[in-house]
């Protein structure tokens, strides 16, 4: 099972490899009042687990299916993400996270 810790391909992370997942919803938020930077929700066959001994199974243990993550992207650095979330089991649970946490959020 991949961990985020894990490669994939040779010179290829998971961080990688997920960039290329398709993109289901966009939209931006508000970085202290002054600047917009992009929002993606994505879909992903994939959520790690911690893989920490300690933790419970659910937690610990990679999960396969269908599951929806967050991207927050830097709004200076040619859209690069700095921040995200994962795990959602729908589209509308992860937008409703990212309703949530961030300020003035606007989905195109």
């Amino acid at each position: 099972m991949m961990s985020m810790n894990d490669k994939g391909p040779p010179g290829e992370s998971f961080h990688d490899l997920e960039a290329s997942k398709p993109i289901i919803k966009q939209g931006t938020f508000a970085y202290g009042d002054l600047v917009r930077c992009g929002i993606e929700i994505y879909q992903t066959d994939i959520c790690p687990g911690t893989g920490d001994y300690e933790d419970p199974e659910e937690r610990r243990e990679d999960k396969f299916g269908t599951f929806y993550n967050v991207r927050y992207l830097w709004a200076h650095d040619n859209g690069r993400s700095f921040s995200g979330a994962m795990g959602f089991a729908s589209v509308e649970s992860a937008m409703r996270y990212v309703e949530s946490v961030a300020c003035d959020v606007r989905w195109s």
